[in-house]
């Protein structure tokens, strides 16, 4: 910019181009350029995709192999999801409390965490027919995450748990529960 600013004169001198439209010039190359920048809307929705297709591949494979694992290890696979959650729900407690999406995350994941490593546990160690005891108890687990993370989308999931738990024995629409 600074080389074409001291051109300019000289081209006007020479007869290439006008006075009006070296100004031309100098005012378009002043003007600052909208940069093209992703919307973040975008990068949040690609990442959220590439975080579920990943998360989606690691449980095929943990589903593929978990028949051969130590007892040791179904256990300690039965506790991350409950254990990195709730590090997460008072990480955002701790760093993010003033901001509720990050409280709605933290609720979210760690109430999903508690039921995922609920399931897995009750997979390992007892083989239960039915879900409706597993529901409960995550129904009764996932109510301080409620009170604690004061999260509004939680407590609308936990009303649909409490309406699927008190359903009929046939559980909604017929779909073992």
């Amino acid at each position: 910019e600074k080389w074409l600013k001291a051109e300019l004169p000289k081209w006007v001198e020479e007869g290439f181009i006008t006075h009006t439209s070296a100004q031309e010039i100098v005012a378009y190359y002043e003007t600052p350029k909208k940069t093209w920048l992703p919307s973040f809307k975008m990068v949040y929705l690609l990442g959220m995709i590439g975080g579920t297709l990943l998360l989606s591949g690691l449980f095929l494979l943990l589903s593929y192999s978990w028949g051969s694992f130590p007892m040791v290890l179904k256990i300690l696979f039965s506790i991350f999801p409950v254990g990195s959650a709730l590090y997460f729900a008072l990480w955002v407690l701790e760093n993010k409390k003033d901001q509720g999406y990050w409280r709605e995350w933290a609720a979210l994941a760690w109430s999903f965490g508690f039921g995922i490593g609920l399931n897995l546990m009750s997979h390992t160690l007892v083989q239960t027919e039915s879900m409706r005891p597993l529901v409960l108890i995550w129904l009764v687990g996932t109510l301080p995450i409620v009170y604690l993370l004061a999260s509004p989308i939680l407590a609308g999931v936990f009303m649909l748990g409490t309406w699927a738990w008190g359903s009929d024995e046939n559980g909604i629409a017929g779909v073992m529960i």
